[in-house]
């Protein structure tokens, strides 16, 4: 990253216990996969992390990088929740959410 006072590192994905913060499976970020660009890489890594707990009825939570609807409905069909936070700028985001015209800021509508 160009713009980071410190351009290397390693990227790691952390699937961790909310209630203790005990680290439950890791993946370490390695760039490209089979040399290609990876399309959906949110999406597969949220699955591989939590795959020990499908259809547990658990609830998962994301930050704004991986939270996306495809990811929401696949959680669902596999009796997962999710929780996480996503930017407005997204397409999937409907132009009603955007604003908060007729609601309060703030508000949980």
């Amino acid at each position: 990253m160009r713009n980071k006072p410190t351009k290397f590192g390693i990227k790691i994905w952390a699937c961790a216990d909310a209630a203790t913060g005990f680290v439950l499976k890791m993946q370490v970020y390695t760039g490209m996969r089979n040399n290609q660009r990876e399309v959906g890489q949110a999406v597969r890594v949220v699955r591989e992390m939590v795959q020990p707990y499908y259809f547990t009825g658990r609830g998962v939570t994301t930050d704004q990088g991986f939270t996306s609807r495809q990811l929401a409905y696949e959680l669902l069909a596999l009796n997962l929740t999710l929780a996480g936070t996503i930017k407005q700028n997204r397409r999937e985001v409907p132009p009603e959410m955007k604003t908060p015209v007729g609601r309060q800021v703030f508000s949980s509508l």
